[in-house]
Protein backbone atom coordinates (compact mmCIF):
# COMPACT_ATOMS: atom_id res chain seq x y z
CA UNK A 1 0.00 0.00 0.00
CA UNK A 2 1.52 3.57 -0.66
CA UNK A 3 1.02 5.79 2.09
CA UNK A 4 1.86 9.79 1.95
CA UNK A 5 3.46 11.15 4.86
CA UNK A 6 5.85 13.85 5.48
CA UNK A 7 9.66 12.74 4.91
CA UNK A 8 11.52 12.35 8.17
CA UNK A 9 14.97 14.41 8.40
CA UNK A 10 17.18 11.63 7.17
CA UNK A 11 15.24 11.52 3.83
CA UNK A 12 15.10 15.31 3.32
CA UNK A 13 19.30 15.12 3.93
CA UNK A 14 19.18 12.12 1.22
CA UNK A 15 16.62 14.16 -1.35
CA UNK A 16 19.55 17.65 -0.84
CA UNK A 17 22.28 15.45 -1.28
CA UNK A 18 20.99 13.76 -4.79
CA UNK A 19 19.54 17.23 -6.10
CA UNK A 20 23.61 18.22 -5.61
CA UNK A 21 24.28 15.71 -7.24
CA UNK A 22 21.66 16.40 -10.13
CA UNK A 23 22.79 19.31 -10.28
CA UNK A 24 26.62 19.12 -10.36
CA UNK A 25 26.22 16.35 -13.45
CA UNK A 26 24.48 18.08 -15.45
CA UNK A 27 26.09 21.58 -15.15
CA UNK A 28 29.53 20.29 -14.84
CA UNK A 29 29.83 16.86 -16.15
CA UNK A 30 27.83 17.18 -19.59
CA UNK A 31 29.66 20.42 -19.96
CA UNK A 32 33.49 18.67 -20.04
CA UNK A 33 33.91 21.51 -17.39
CA UNK A 34 34.54 18.71 -13.90
CA UNK A 35 34.20 15.23 -15.62
CA UNK A 36 36.20 14.13 -12.59
CA UNK A 37 34.15 15.43 -9.76
CA UNK A 38 33.74 12.46 -8.17
CA UNK A 39 36.91 10.71 -8.25
CA UNK A 40 38.38 14.11 -6.90
CA UNK A 41 38.38 15.10 -3.13
CA UNK A 42 37.48 19.29 -4.12
CA UNK A 43 34.41 17.77 -6.03
CA UNK A 44 32.92 16.81 -2.80
CA UNK A 45 34.33 19.46 -0.30
CA UNK A 46 33.82 22.60 -3.20
CA UNK A 47 31.95 21.99 -6.53
CA UNK A 48 29.19 19.48 -5.08
CA UNK A 49 28.19 21.80 -1.98
CA UNK A 50 28.51 24.98 -4.37
CA UNK A 51 25.40 23.31 -6.33
CA UNK A 52 23.57 22.04 -3.91
CA UNK A 53 23.52 25.36 -1.50
CA UNK A 54 22.48 26.72 -4.81
CA UNK A 55 19.64 24.66 -5.75
CA UNK A 56 17.91 24.67 -2.37
CA UNK A 57 17.90 28.18 -1.58
CA UNK A 58 16.72 29.18 -5.09
CA UNK A 59 14.33 26.23 -5.31
CA UNK A 60 13.16 27.28 -2.00
CA UNK A 61 12.41 30.88 -2.91
CA UNK A 62 10.39 29.23 -6.43
CA UNK A 63 8.42 26.49 -4.59
CA UNK A 64 7.35 28.06 -1.50
CA UNK A 65 4.42 26.65 0.00
CA UNK A 66 1.12 27.91 -1.03
CA UNK A 67 2.78 30.49 -3.21
CA UNK A 68 1.77 30.17 -7.08
CA UNK A 69 4.54 30.57 -9.30
CA UNK A 70 5.39 30.46 -13.37
CA UNK A 71 7.93 29.03 -15.62
CA UNK A 72 8.78 32.99 -16.16
CA UNK A 73 9.34 33.34 -12.44
CA UNK A 74 11.19 29.91 -12.30
CA UNK A 75 13.28 31.13 -14.95
CA UNK A 76 14.47 34.72 -13.77
CA UNK A 77 15.29 32.79 -10.14
CA UNK A 78 17.46 30.75 -12.04
CA UNK A 79 19.05 33.58 -13.95
CA UNK A 80 20.47 34.22 -10.14
CA UNK A 81 21.99 30.43 -10.08
CA UNK A 82 23.75 31.49 -13.27
CA UNK A 83 25.38 35.12 -12.60
CA UNK A 84 26.70 33.78 -9.33
CA UNK A 85 27.96 30.91 -10.82
CA UNK A 86 29.70 32.91 -13.13
CA UNK A 87 30.87 35.32 -10.71
CA UNK A 88 32.36 33.08 -8.23
CA UNK A 89 34.25 30.82 -11.24
CA UNK A 90 35.45 34.51 -12.48
CA UNK A 91 34.27 32.74 -16.42
CA UNK A 92 32.73 36.43 -16.78
CA UNK A 93 36.38 38.08 -17.12
CA UNK A 94 38.36 34.70 -17.86
CA UNK A 95 36.48 32.37 -19.42
CA UNK A 96 39.25 29.21 -19.96
CA UNK A 97 38.50 28.46 -23.28
CA UNK A 98 38.26 31.43 -24.35
CA UNK A 99 41.22 33.93 -23.34
CA UNK A 100 41.12 36.72 -25.98
CA UNK A 101 37.14 36.92 -25.37
CA UNK A 102 35.37 40.09 -26.66
CA UNK A 103 34.84 41.83 -23.66
CA UNK A 104 33.00 44.99 -22.49
CA UNK A 105 33.94 46.96 -19.23
CA UNK A 106 36.22 43.62 -18.97
CA UNK A 107 32.88 41.38 -18.90
CA UNK A 108 32.96 38.60 -21.51
CA UNK A 109 29.72 39.53 -22.90
CA UNK A 110 28.91 36.39 -25.09
CA UNK A 111 29.97 34.01 -22.42
CA UNK A 112 28.28 35.50 -19.53
CA UNK A 113 25.35 35.27 -21.74
CA UNK A 114 25.74 32.23 -22.95
CA UNK A 115 26.51 30.72 -19.03
CA UNK A 116 23.96 33.07 -17.38
CA UNK A 117 20.62 33.02 -19.51
CA UNK A 118 21.25 29.24 -21.21
CA UNK A 119 23.84 26.88 -19.11
CA UNK A 120 23.35 27.21 -15.38
CA UNK A 121 19.76 28.44 -15.69
CA UNK A 122 18.64 25.23 -17.74
CA UNK A 123 21.26 22.49 -17.00
CA UNK A 124 22.24 23.55 -13.11
CA UNK A 125 18.94 24.13 -11.97
CA UNK A 126 15.70 23.41 -14.28
CA UNK A 127 16.56 20.22 -15.52
CA UNK A 128 17.66 19.12 -12.48
CA UNK A 129 14.59 19.89 -10.32
CA UNK A 130 12.90 18.48 -13.56
CA UNK A 131 15.03 15.26 -13.01
CA UNK A 132 14.48 14.87 -9.28
CA UNK A 133 10.75 16.03 -9.54
CA UNK A 134 10.36 12.96 -11.63
CA UNK A 135 12.69 10.24 -10.55
CA UNK A 136 12.18 11.06 -6.59
CA UNK A 137 8.97 12.46 -5.81
CA UNK A 138 5.00 12.05 -7.04
CA UNK A 139 4.23 15.33 -7.73
CA UNK A 140 4.90 17.38 -11.48
CA UNK A 141 4.87 20.82 -9.67
CA UNK A 142 7.72 21.99 -11.93
CA UNK A 143 6.50 20.09 -15.04
CA UNK A 144 3.13 21.08 -15.42
CA UNK A 145 4.65 24.93 -16.01
CA UNK A 146 5.79 23.80 -19.13
CA UNK A 147 3.54 23.75 -22.35
CA UNK A 148 1.32 19.98 -22.87
CA UNK A 149 3.78 19.56 -26.00
CA UNK A 150 6.99 20.10 -24.43
CA UNK A 151 5.60 17.85 -21.29
CA UNK A 152 5.37 15.70 -23.74
CA UNK A 153 9.03 15.72 -24.92
CA UNK A 154 10.14 16.08 -21.49
CA UNK A 155 8.62 12.57 -20.21
CA UNK A 156 9.23 10.96 -23.10
CA UNK A 157 12.09 8.51 -23.50
CA UNK A 158 13.79 9.64 -26.47
CA UNK A 159 14.65 13.36 -23.82
CA UNK A 160 17.56 11.29 -22.08
CA UNK A 161 18.86 9.17 -24.81
CA UNK A 162 18.95 13.27 -26.57
CA UNK A 163 20.43 15.18 -23.37
CA UNK A 164 22.73 11.58 -23.61
CA UNK A 165 24.06 12.47 -26.86
CA UNK A 166 24.54 16.19 -25.88
CA UNK A 167 26.20 15.32 -23.56
CA UNK A 168 28.63 13.01 -24.75
CA UNK A 169 29.57 15.30 -27.34
CA UNK A 170 29.96 17.95 -25.39
CA UNK A 171 32.20 15.85 -23.01
CA UNK A 172 34.10 14.15 -25.40
CA UNK A 173 35.27 17.31 -26.93
CA UNK A 174 37.11 18.53 -23.83
CA UNK A 175 38.63 14.73 -22.86
CA UNK A 176 41.48 13.44 -25.62
CA UNK A 177 41.45 10.03 -24.99
CA UNK A 178 38.05 8.67 -26.66
CA UNK A 179 38.59 5.26 -23.80
CA UNK A 180 38.63 8.20 -21.38
CA UNK A 181 36.10 9.77 -21.80
CA UNK A 182 33.27 6.16 -22.46
CA UNK A 183 34.93 5.50 -19.29
CA UNK A 184 33.88 8.99 -17.14
CA UNK A 185 30.40 9.00 -18.91
CA UNK A 186 29.83 5.05 -17.70
CA UNK A 187 31.14 6.21 -13.82
CA UNK A 188 29.10 9.18 -13.83
CA UNK A 189 26.21 7.58 -15.27
CA UNK A 190 26.13 4.70 -13.30
CA UNK A 191 26.53 6.40 -10.34
CA UNK A 192 23.31 8.88 -10.97
CA UNK A 193 21.39 5.68 -11.92
CA UNK A 194 22.60 4.37 -8.71
CA UNK A 195 21.01 7.06 -6.70
CA UNK A 196 17.83 7.90 -8.42
CA UNK A 197 17.15 4.00 -8.32
CA UNK A 198 18.18 3.51 -4.43
CA UNK A 199 16.09 6.67 -3.45
CA UNK A 200 12.81 5.24 -5.48
CA UNK A 201 13.81 1.31 -3.98
CA UNK A 202 13.74 3.46 -0.35
CA UNK A 203 10.71 5.36 -0.83
CA UNK A 204 8.86 2.69 -3.11
CA UNK A 205 5.76 3.02 -0.64
CA UNK A 206 6.00 6.61 0.53
CA UNK A 207 4.50 9.83 -1.62
CA UNK A 208 6.78 12.70 -1.81
CA UNK A 209 5.65 15.51 -3.57
CA UNK A 210 7.20 19.18 -4.20
CA UNK A 211 5.12 21.60 -1.90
Amino acid sequence: MITAKLPSVFQKILFWLRLGFLSTFFAEVLSGSAPYFLLEGFGYVGIIPIYLLHTLVLAGLALRKGQPFSLRTLYFISLLFGMYEAYITKVLWFPPWQPDAFRIAGVAVFETILLVLFWHAIFSFLIPLITAEQWMTSSNRVLRLFPFKWQRRLQSPIAPILLGVFGSIMLGSDIDSSLTALQIVLLNCTVMSVILLYWRWMTRKMVFAFK
